[in-house]
């Protein structure tokens, strides 16, 4: 990868000087600093990974959504021969939006402007009176729209400009690939969105939801205490919640949460299954069968302990989360999954997009208790969705002002990292770096250690 060099903002403030590597804390200056929020869009968005939809949003030929990559609108397509593209909205001839809606079936995208016409794969067809308008033709092999590189890991569609070398989608994942196919790869027919994403604006910067999927439990005693104050939840869940194991790629700036392990490991396939209806209960007891089939001796020696991930974060916004919460007081826990990011609109503004998984395979009704819980919970008027946001734009009001700005985002819980349970004696068999017990800020400060690694340029490195 190409070195950019250690950026400098306007006013001589070197940008490493906001991260206090020593001291583990960062200016909240990086959130609300529009010239930072620039730097972005050329060094996190126009070079990573960024993930852009699932499979199953395309469900057959000629399939397309609009997405963005940072601020750049993107067509996500799916050709005659099942190939996914990812292009640029932009038309080559005077930078009109090709594609203004949201999702549909088309083989040919018409800019309204001056009608130049392009294919699924962003290749230009022509335009109106070519001949006579362009009298020594069209260049068409140069003319197209500019095209990502496309990667798909369990349906998870991602997508990096064509012009950014850089290593490739399971280097990226490193260690965090094994968890994101723990998570999503030991279904024969996988998982499926329940439909389109539920879409909302937040008065927050990118960065502060997504460090904190990375693995922040500890906000969930306060601010999460409102399920408990509600009674849909006992008294002592957010704390007992504290617990758990947390592990992270300590170069790529992943990572997550996984279940305590357990003292006695569930032996046989009835025993595992029994226990996968409590760690994991969003995926069906008849597919059971199916993880042990499918996934890794190390993977499945986690699940028998009752170490099945629950939430995860892959940098830069990409993150997953299983929810079982009850829709009433008292009443039965209801099990969803999400899959959600983080567009930046500008340094103050996002848009959260939110999906509702199902395993393909599960019952015909799933689909529908999936999308109900996750819309209740971490929807657009979800309780728990509304802790988080209220917190995140209250951080981004302090953000901004000129007293404000200068406080700093403090990282100082740490825990040492080691792969043996200190509790029941159990090994861990995954890779990364893990801690288990009570919450840290171990997996936070990871992420912001990377974020500071690629805006510098830097190949990665701890």
């Amino acid at each position: 990868m190409t070195r950019l060099g250690p950026p400098v903002l306007a006013d001589g403030t070197p940008l490493r000087d906001l991260v206090d590597i020593d001291g583990r804390s960062v200016a909240t200056r990086v959130l609300s600093d529009p010239e930072i929020f620039e730097l972005e869009q050329h060094r996190i968005w126009s070079r990573e990974w960024i993930f852009v939809g699932h499979v199953s949003e395309l469900p057959s030929a000629g399939s397309y959504l609009t997405r963005k990559i940072g601020a750049d609108g993107v067509i996500v397509t799916r050709d005659a021969d099942d190939d996914i593209h990812v292009v640029l909205n932009a038309c080559s001839h005077r930078a009109a939006q090709v594609c203004h809606a949201e999702q549909g079936t088309a083989t040919r995208f018409r800019c309204p402007y001056h009608g130049w016409v392009y294919d699924q794969a962003g290749r230009l067809l022509g335009a109106p009176a070519e001949r006579r308008m362009y009298r020594g033709g069209l260049d068409r092999a140069n003319l197209g729209l500019p095209t990502a590189d496309v990667a798909v890991r369990h349906g998870l569609i991602f997508a990096r400009w064509a012009n950014a070398a850089g290593p490739s989608l399971d280097d990226a994942l490193g260690d965090f690939g094994f968890y994101l196919d723990l998570y999503f790869g030991g279904l024969e027919g996988g998982w499926t969105v329940t439909g389109p994403p539920q879409r909302w604006r937040i008065p927050t910067n990118w960065k502060i939801p997504a460090e904190n999927f990375t693995g922040d439990a500890y906000h969930a005693i306060a601010t999460h205490r409102s399920e408990e104050d509600a009674g849909r939840v006992p008294r002592g869940t957010m704390m007992r919640s504290q617990v758990g194991v947390g592990v992270l790629d300590p170069v790529r700036g992943h990572g997550g949460r996984c279940h305590p392990m357990r003292e006695t490991p569930a032996e046989t396939s009835e025993q595992l299954s029994r226990l996968l209806s409590r760690v994991s209960p969003a995926i069906p007891a008849a597919l059971h069968p199916q993880l042990e089939e499918h996934l890794s001796d190390d993977q499945l020696q986690l699940l028998r302990a009752g170490a099945a991930p629950f939430l995860g974060s892959v940098f830069p916004n990409l993150a997953f989360l299983s929810a079982s919460f009850p829709r009433v007081p008292d009443g039965p826990l209801e099990p969803g999954v999400t899959i959600r990011t983080w567009v930046p609109i500008d340094a103050g503004t996002i848009e959260f997009m939110s999906w509702a998984m199902v395993p393909t395979d599960a019952d015909p009704d799933a689909a529908r208790r999936a999308a109900r819980v996750i819309a209740y919970t971490f929807g657009t008027a979800g309780t728990l969705e509304q802790d988080d946001t209220e917190a995140w734009a209250q951080i981004q009001r302090v953000a901004s002002g000129p007293q404000g700005a200068q406080r700093r985002l403090r990282y100082d819980a740490t825990t040492e990292a080691d792969p043996v349970d200190a509790v029941t004696g159990q090994k861990w068999t995954g890779p990364g770096e893990v801690r288990m017990g009570f919450a840290s800020d171990d997996n936070q400060w990871n992420w912001w250690r990377r974020w500071l690694t690629v805006m510098e340029g830097r190949s990665d490195e701890r």
